[in-house]
């Protein structure tokens, strides 16, 4: 989703005060559609008899239209505008923004019992029933901290929305999808999706994707122009939805362990010729043709087949690293293989460009002692081009 960048003087494009003039405040206007609309005609309908009782002589605010913009935090239309897309594009933060909505007006009676004296004591009362009754929506500063992060971005044109939860982000179980389904499969490390029908073909718009975000594909049989490019695919599901992208970059947003932006491909076969170039999906080679590994266990050595040497060559590059510090002290060792097992064998074939870079360090680590101006640990580094990179698989669990 793209959101335009809102032209800000201050803290905020539109006063509060501008704001419920646009939204028919004052009139007949009583159910708004938007959860972002719906927030701030609630924090106006509660913050207005504060407001005018604040402001009046003796009062902490010179004027009503001060009092809103400080109570209501200066959210201001770019603030409405990304609390709507949110609510729109997920079902807990549209939860989450009616039941702040439901909250404020609910403290509204409260505020209207509240004798009016313009001192802090008028003040903290008024925000207590505020508080008193939002703290009934537990989850709410999760949403509005996306909203921020949101508002954050549409005033530099980025776009970085939290993707907890969206089809293609990491998951660990069912429960951390918005979808419910956590996918384990040799597809790539366990990520959210969801179950589909139609082949080669967008998946429905969901909570978890917007339109014409992801593909359904399939390595079933029956649903293969060429079955015989896929053996037997490992997976809980065999036809499932894939996050469609343009680049690698777009699935990296997604997801860490995405490693290519490629037509949908099987150990480097193309899938679908029929679908073109121009219909790409997040995907994970390496993990291609390999029993899924469970990032909690970063149990990799069911996936070693006929790489024994290969293996070993990630066993002693990742206690180099362990020795040397390169790894933090509580590490988890089998996530280190894991990552550099999947980086040396690629499609059943041996990546030879990083089997020699890994090979360098271990070589040159046995070669020297352990202690002096040049030993075991300061020389490889000099010999190998670098400081040595640690392949801790992205999926691993921390």
């Amino acid at each position: 989703m793209t959101l335009q960048a809102i032209p800000m003087s201050g803290t905020s494009a539109l006063s509060m005060s501008a704001l419920f003039v646009l939204m028919g405040c004052g009139t007949d206007q009583t159910t708004l559609s938007n959860g972002g609309d719906a927030v701030i005609e609630a924090l106006l309908s509660v913050n207005a008899p504060r407001c005018e009782c604040e402001s009046a002589p003796g009062g902490t605010y010179p004027s009503e239209e001060t009092c809103l913009d400080a109570l209501t935090s200066g959210k201001g239309q770019a603030w409405v505008d990304c609390a709507n897309t949110l609510g729109e594009s997920s079902s807990a933060d549209a939860v989450a923004l009616s039941c702040y909505a439901s909250a404020l007006l609910n403290a509204s009676s409260c505020v209207a019992e509240t004798t009016c004296t313009p001192s802090p004591t008028y003040a903290l009362d008024t925000a207590a029933c505020v508080s008193a009754s939002t703290s009934q929506c537990p989850t709410w500063d999760a949403t509005e901290a996306r909203i921020n992060a949101c508002v954050a971005d549409s005033s530099t044109g980025s776009n970085t929305f939290e993707t907890s939860g969206m089809l293609g982000s990491l998951c660990l179980q069912d429960s951390d999808c918005i979808s419910g389904f956590c996918l384990e499969s040799e597809y790539g490390a366990p990520f959210c999706s969801r179950a589909c029908d139609d082949v080669q073909v967008d998946c429905p718009a969901g909570d978890d994707a917007g339109p014409g975000a992801s593909l359904c594909v399939s390595f079933a049989d029956d649903n293969l122009p060429f079955p015989e490019l896929v053996d037997s695919f490992e997976g809980e599901a065999q036809t499932f939805c894939v996050p469609r992208c343009t680049d690698q970059q777009a699935c990296l947003a997604l997801n860490a362990s995405w490693e290519v932006c490629e037509q949908p491909k099987y150990k480097g076969n193309t899938l679908y010729p029929g679908l073109g170039t121009g219909v790409k999906v997040c995907q994970s080679p390496s993990h291609h043709g390999k029993d899924p590994v469970n990032p909690q266990l970063c149990d990799w050595e069911k996936t070693i087949g006929n790489f024994g040497t290969e293996a070993s060559v990630c066993t002693f590059y990742c206690q180099y690293l362990s020795t040397c510090l390169v790894l933090d002290v509580d590490a988890d060792l089998n996530c280190c293989e894991w990552g550099c097992f999947s980086r040396m064998v690629i499609n059943d074939e041996r990546n030879d460009a990083w089997h020699d870079v890994a090979k360098c360090y271990i070589d040159d680590h046995a070669a020297w002692p352990a202690v002096g101006v040049d030993n075991k640990c300061s020389h490889p580094p000099k010999a190998c081009g670098g400081e040595p990179d640690n392949p801790t698989h992205p999926a691993a669990a921390p």
